[in-house]
């Protein structure tokens, strides 16, 4: 008779040992060097009190967390790297990490070691914007990106402390309403998102604007609208 084979699902704890009194994971069976967490080796041991809400789960033993705040993933280690680089370049990059909202975004700031003039946010899943998320260090902040994201909701004058702002990207979202933009932006891409109607308002000043693939019921009264606006390029 063949014996059989039996398939069976390990929880964490038999790869992991847990010491509650120092609230820390550290690893076992795989050792140092054995773990990837978002593409990235890490040699340490989790803090757990640290990393805040966190999800684990094993597939060909790549363990990975689910964070949702720029915060959490600071306080894991995960943007060591990009804060370093910042800390050269006076670029940030936070894209591609999986962020539902920006809470910590300014903490971070405070530890980039260099003025921010880009901001790199794309493709993240971040739903909304609120004014305290831009309103600490980013005074002179010029380019910003905020494209691919699930942002529904723009808080009025959400980006009215980024003075300096030239560029702005927010296409590939689900925005319908369009707020203030600061008198600087001259680039502004909204392509790509559910707004039904223009008006003129929010757009003067702006040099070069991105409509395309939105749901705007007539165009032809948006495109008499846009064309009031002295200096606009636009496409709808």
């Amino acid at each position: 008779m063949k014996r059989k084979k039996y398939s069976f699902i390990f929880l964490i704890f038999s790869f992991f040992s847990l010491n509650l009194s120092a609230k820390r994971i550290v690893p076992r069976n795989l050792g140092p060097g054995k773990i990837y967490r978002h593409g990235m080796l890490y040699n340490e041991a989790v803090d757990i009190q640290r990393l805040g809400p966190l999800l684990i789960y094993m597939h060909d033993y790549i363990y990975k967390p689910i964070f949702f705040s720029i915060l959490e993933f600071y306080n894991a280690g995960f943007l060591d790297s990009r804060v370093r680089k910042a800390s050269i370049t006076g670029k940030l990059d936070l894209s591609n990490l999986g962020i539902k909202n920006l809470y910590g975004l300014s903490f971070v700031l405070d530890n980039v070691k260099r003025v921010v003039m880009e901001l790199d946010l794309s493709n993240n899943a971040i739903e909304r914007i609120s004014k305290k998320n831009f309103a600490r260090n980013l005074s002179r902040l010029e380019w910003l990106n905020l494209s691919n994201n699930k942002i529904k909701f723009l808080e009025q004058r959400c980006f009215g402390f980024l003075e300096a702002l030239k560029f702005l990207d927010l296409g590939q979202n689900f925005i319908s309403t369009v707020p203030l933009f600061p008198a600087s932006l001259k680039i502004l891409d909204l392509s790509d998102n559910q707004i039904k109607k223009i008006e003129k308002g929010p757009f003067i000043g702006i040099k070069t604007l991105n409509l395309m693939d939105n749901s705007i019921a007539d165009k032809e009264a948006a495109e008499e609208e846009l064309s009031q606006i002295k200096g606009l390029e636009f496409k709808l």
